[in-house]
């Protein structure tokens, strides 16, 4: 049998291209792979934080509303005391008033204004050597 009736290929592979090809096709998809970890967590994550927000933000209202609810309106602290808790705005005009109403303040006597200042001339006192001498001779 001869060689002529089958037709084979005539040159060799291109073994380079077959090994880039080969290394890019696993690069790409161990690539693929680490996005979609990727994606996954973020969403798992995105999610979970979603369901904890909604549950904080609910709280967080109850507390803002119960928050506004003391600084809105009237309550006794103690009875007995006499002591009452009032709304911020209405304390607000309390002491708005108050200060409106308060007397002003007389001016002082120039006199009481000056603060007594001790003479500048004072006898200084003796240095150390010669205060232990005089108490050693007597």
């Amino acid at each position: 049998m001869s060689d002529e009736f089958f037709d084979y290929e005539h040159q060799e592979p291109k073994n380079n291209l077959i090994a880039f090809l080969l290394i890019a096709s696993c690069i790409f998809v161990v690539a693929v792979c680490a996005f979609l970890s990727w994606m996954f967590i973020v969403a798992r994550d995105n999610e979970h934080n979603r369901k904890i927000d909604q549950a904080t933000y609910k709280d967080l209202q109850e507390v803002r509303k119960a928050e506004d609810a003391k600084l809105a309106t009237y309550q006794y602290i103690d009875k007995e005391k006499g002591i009452v808790r009032i709304p911020v705005e209405r304390a607000l005009q309390l002491m708005a008033e108050e200060a409106k109403t308060a007397a002003p303040k007389t001016e002082a006597s120039p006199a009481a204004a000056k603060p007594e200042v001790k003479s500048a001339t004072a006898t200084p006192a003796p240095p150390p050597a010669k205060a232990a001498a005089a108490g050693q001779k007597k």
